[in-house]
């Protein structure tokens, strides 16, 4: 569970999403809305490009995960 006061009741940080290659770690996750959570930071313009590859990619393999 989270340290901080959260809405949910059910956020964690401690979440694995096993695929056939490799597994997942989001950086937080919803139990109950089944809603993995990816968040980056981003000073520049060639940042924002990389990180929203890196989002688009994780949500394309947490997608067929079964919980999330």
């Amino acid at each position: 569970m989270l340290r901080h006061k959260s809405p949910f009741r059910d956020a964690t940080r401690s979440i694995d999403l096993p695929q056939s290659i490799k597994t997942y770690k989001p950086d937080l996750g919803v139990r109950s809305l089944q809603a993995a959570i990816e968040y980056k930071y981003a000073n520049t313009k060639e940042k924002v490009k990389t990180a929203l590859d890196a989002i688009y990619s994780d949500m394309r393999s947490y997608s067929g995960h079964s919980q999330w």
